[in-house]
């Protein structure tokens, strides 16, 4: 199977590089799958991430300005959905330059919803490591993400066949 290096970005000078397996890459949506690791404070925020380790499938749309991952636990049982807001990703020569926006959303498999981050999102901002439109747009999304969750139309159609 095809690797994909996506080096992350989270503040200046921050960056993290993760190997998945890429699955599907039309041009315009790329999924790929890799272990997923919660931190304790995400463990912390989020019960159903009481495990080490999960497995994710994770879709992006060039353009977006979030990605999906859809977080299994080892036994393949859907834990539920994790959203990054982000800079739509860049490609590169090896994969994908990821920039997160620090604002991020978990949705149960019951439509139940956390917003995350805020704290962090909020430090960021007066780093002067997000300006005021950039960190309008992020919130912006986090909104229509919301929206679409509240309406029934969560997780997208696009990303429901991985």
């Amino acid at each position: 199977m095809a690797k994909l290096k996506v080096l992350y970005y989270r503040g200046p000078g921050q960056v993290t590089v993760y190997e998945h397996e890429l699955l599907y890459d039309d041009g315009k949506l790329i999924v790929s799958q890799a272990p997923f690791r919660p931190s304790a404070s995400l463990r912390a925020q989020v019960p159903q991430l009481a495990a080490q380790e999960y497995r994710a499938t994770w879709s992006v749309a060039l353009g977006e300005w979030h990605d999906l991952g859809r977080v299994y636990d080892l036994a393949g049982g859907l834990v539920g959905y994790y959203c990054d807001i982000i800079r739509p990703v860049r490609r590169t020569a090896a994969g994908l330059e990821v920039e997160d926006l620090f604002l991020d959303l978990w949705v149960s498999p019951d439509g139940r919803y956390l917003i995350l981050d805020e704290e962090e999102f909020t430090a960021a901002r007066s780093r002067g490591w997000l300006d005021g439109p950039t960190a309008a747009r992020a919130w912006e999304e986090l909104a229509r993400l919301i929206a679409e969750v509240r309406a029934g139309r969560f997780p997208p159609e696009k990303a429901r066949d991985f």
